[in-house]
């Protein structure tokens, strides 16, 4: 996921998730998404970038495998809370995301 458009800054961030967001809501990997889930992909994966940056230091386009798997694994689990819906949709969400961009 290495992009070299991707900056460290808050700002370049969330400017590279809305992209690849805006990308990714036209994919197969997402259209294949419950509803359910759909309804909650932005959130998972603003929630997912904004703690991988926070609590692994690692920006869009420099996560590195190791990064997400403590986010995913430790970090999200222990930091965020929500409906059982949240919960649910988080793991396919990323999961599909992360297989669209490794397409890109």
């Amino acid at each position: 996921m290495n992009d070299p458009e991707a900056d460290d800054s808050s700002a370049a961030s969330g400017d590279t998730i809305s992209r690849w967001f805006d990308d990714y809501r036209k994919s197969a990997h997402f259209e294949r998404l419950p509803d359910a889930h759909r309804e909650r992909a932005w959130g998972s994966i603003d929630l997912f970038a904004r703690y991988s940056h926070d609590y692994t230091g690692e920006s869009p386009g420099q996560w590195s495998a190791a990064g997400v798997r403590e986010c995913c694994l430790n970090i999200l689990p222990r930091k965020i809370t929500g409906d059982t819906a949240l919960f649910e949709a988080v793991a396919p969400v990323l999961s599909a995301f992360f297989l669209h961009l490794d397409e890109q």
